[in-house]
């Protein structure tokens, strides 16, 4: 995640995430796969590779913000995107790609709240996030909920380690699967 404050309650940001599984063996029937029917015979030996990537870019306005809270609402861009790609290692040319993305809008509300100081100046605090996604013929939630630690930098810059749980689901209504 990056994010960039660009005035004292306006900030920009951008968050991405990324995920990738390999498989293969020997297929012990008959496979078909792909919006091109790719057939793949018995006993032939195939690799999988599927890539999910989910990104978001956009605004955050912090509407209360004291020395001890923030809360602030923000609307941003989604892209999500998963690929499955399968190869057979007997026959050159024989690889089926399925891929299928989509674009929507997340509006939801962000809650920081300051627990504890440290002697080096660093801060432990909370930090809570939900949204709603939309548009597309999408539906999704994206929720988070964790603690942070700011380091400070100098020239009154800070970064931070963040840990929590973080669930990201969406339902889009798909016909051009089959």
């Amino acid at each position: 995640s990056i994010k960039y404050a660009f005035r004292p309650n306006w900030s920009v940001r951008y968050s991405g995430l990324g995920y990738e599984a390999n498989g293969g063996g020997q297929s012990s029937s008959t496979i078909t796969f792909g919006p091109w029917q790719q057939f793949y015979g018995a006993g032939q030996s195939v690799q999988s590779k599927y890539q999910h990537i989910y990104q978001r870019v956009g605004l955050q306005y912090d509407a209360v913000k004291s020395s001890r809270s923030c809360i602030g609402i923000f609307a941003d861009w989604v892209h999500a995107e998963d690929r499955i790609q399968v190869i057979s290692s007997l026959s050159v040319g024989q690889s089926a790609v399925f891929s299928k993305g989509t674009d929507a809008a997340i509006a939801g509300i962000e809650y920081r709240r300051f627990v504890k100081a440290t002697a080096s100046g660093g801060t432990f605090s909370c930090d809570c996030k939900a949204g709603a996604i939309f548009l597309d013929d999408v539906v999704g939630v994206d929720a988070q909920a964790g603690a942070q630690y700011a380091i400070p930098m100098h020239s009154g810059r800070s970064g931070y380690v963040k840990a929590g749980y973080r669930l990201v689901e969406l339902k889009k209504a798909q016909n051009d699967y089959l």
